[in-house]
């Protein structure tokens, strides 16, 4: 099993590795819907702890543990929306609920500044952004989720029809 202390901001993560720390963290949704066949369709992430801010900085300036806020909080979810289903507006939501919870529960911040923190990761990590924290931001771009064919050169050739209904929905 994975200690995610053992990552470091900077650090790459595999999918294997992703998936790992979702079993860490008992994101069983996630778990047990991501085999390890489909991991082909994931990129590696390099972890920044929490996106767009300097954990040192932040947890001190909350009054927070830092290894708290970045391993408890901001690391599962990232994995969440590393794994997160493109076009997904209710996990999103779930995930970025959880973070607030977390960020409350586990590293003891206050109910006011988690809510600021809800807002910053509900409109900032959108995935109409594309950033590389974005929701669903661990897919490999143009492939199939569950057949791993490129939808760019024949998008009628996925097995499943899986998630190009979710493409087609947004267009």
């Amino acid at each position: 099993m994975i200690n995610p202390y053992d990552i470091k901001i900077g650090d790459m993560v595999s999918p294997e590795m992703a998936l790992e720390l979702a079993k860490h963290f008992n994101l069983d949704y996630i778990v047990n819907s991501v085999e390890d066949a489909y991991l082909i369709n994931y990129k590696p992430f390099r972890f920044d702890g929490a996106s767009c801010l300097i954990d040192s900085l932040a947890s001190l300036l909350a009054g927070i543990d830092q290894k708290l806020f970045t391993y408890e909080c901001a690391m599962p979810h990232d994995i969440a929306y590393y794994f997160g289903l493109p076009g997904d507006s209710e996990e999103k939501e779930m995930v970025d609920q959880k973070f607030k919870s977390d960020l409350i529960e586990k590293a003891g911040m206050k109910s006011w500044l988690a809510e600021i923190f809800y807002y910053a990761v509900k409109f900032g990590g959108v995935e109409e952004l594309g950033t590389s924290f974005s929701w669903g931001f661990g897919r490999q771009p143009n492939k199939c989720f569950v057949c791993s064919r490129s939808k760019a050169a024949n998008p009628e050739e996925c097995l499943l029809d899986c998630d190009i209904k979710v493409t087609k929905d947004k267009e």
